[in-house]
């Protein structure tokens, strides 16, 4: 089953019922829905050219790409059966608006559609769905970024998932459905493209690699030297948020265990903590350790310390800037929802 995409035509975006090409490729029109595997997936196809200021209006470029709001009227109120049902996958091209916001802090390609009006449409109009239907897992392409990030706000409990260029790992993911309902469901780490290089150039074949298996992105479950912080109820927040995002962005330099890289801009942030040092005169000592554990690249000494959530412990995160010298936005985004999830998990047991 396959969506349109930007500067892509020949298949009417307002067809109201799947449209087979082969034996197994059918095109699923906007606001069409389909199972799969005991999964409900619903499908909105359609993206902005951004660029189309140097393409051709009919050739590469079509106004039919923007979606509707006839269209998305249809994908909230289609169901696959008289009595309706959940969406547990939405399948679009286009994201919505927060996890646009993520990509373009971090991809270039992304960030090149930032202020398009038409762009903006689009993505409002997906928010629209997503807020309507509330997804297990949001599925996209479009921005040639592989990125997964759980959504906040009113669409706390959707995954957010984007997809690579199709040249690029990361451009394919796979979904086991087979331990459970969608809250056992596993999503692979992004698989490989076998590549075959030839006299006029190279080209990805129709067979991919899984590289690793487990849920989408295991951040959690990745092999570290160190332990997992233990969180009680009475640990903040705050507190949560920071270890984890302190804890996500010193898996980024093991490969997520896998091999470790040199430590980038470690000046910046001996800096930077000799700026806190100036407003917290009493961070002296544990600044002068903090940067010493930075200048010879000790993961081991920060890691015990960064990860720490006790409250002693608290002094070392105020003097580090890591996650935002060397995070993302997928950290910071799954670091927020970490912190979300804590105060729920802690309001019920108070």
């Amino acid at each position: 089953l396959f969506i349109r995409k930007s500067h892509f035509t020949l298949l009417h975006p307002d067809a109201t019922t799947p449209t087979p090409l082969t034996r197994s490729i059918t095109h699923m029109p906007r606001g069409t829905r389909d199972r799969i595997a005991g999964a409900d997936l619903l499908f909105l196809g359609g993206a902005t050219s951004t660029d189309r200021s140097w393409r051709t209006e009919g050739l590469d470029w079509f106004p039919a790409e923007h979606i509707t709001d006839t269209q998305v009227d249809r994908a909230i109120t289609t169901a696959p059966d008289a009595a309706g049902g959940p969406v547990d996958v939405l399948v679009t091209h286009e994201t919505g608006t927060t996890a646009f916001a993520a990509l373009a802090a971090d991809s270039e390609h992304a960030r090149d559609k930032v202020g398009d009006p038409l762009g903006d449409a689009d993505r409002a109009r997906i928010d629209r769905v997503l807020t309507a239907v509330h997804p297990t897992v949001h599925i996209h392409g479009h921005h040639h970024t592989r990125f997964a990030a759980p959504l906040d706000g009113d669409l706390t409990g959707v995954l957010d998932i984007a997809l690579a260029k199709e040249t690029d790992d990361g451009s394919v993911v796979v979904l086991d459905t087979h331990a459970g309902g969608p809250d056992q469901w596993t999503w692979s780490v992004p698989v490989a493209h076998r590549q075959v290089i030839t006299d006029t150039g190279w080209y990805p074949v129709d067979e991919f690699t899984v590289t690793g298996s487990g849920p989408l992105w295991p951040w959690a479950d990745t092999e570290l030297p160190w332990p997992t912080p233990a969180f009680t109820a009475d640990t903040p927040a705050a507190t949560v948020e920071s270890v984890t995002a302190h804890r996500m962005t010193l898996q980024r330099f093991l490969d997520r265990g896998g091999g470790t890289h040199r430590l980038p801009r470690t000046r910046w942030m001996r800096l930077d903590a000799d700026k806190a040092v100036e407003a917290h005169p009493q961070w002296a000592g544990p600044a002068e350790r903090f940067t010493h554990w930075l200048t010879t690249e000790d993961l081991t000494a920060l890691a015990t310390h960064l990860l720490d959530p006790r409250p002693e412990c608290d002094v070392y995160r105020a003097l580090s800037t890591m996650p935002l010298r060397w995070g993302t936005a997928e950290i910071r985004l799954w670091a927020t929802d970490a912190a979300n999830q804590h105060r729920r998990r802690a309001g019920k047991i108070l």
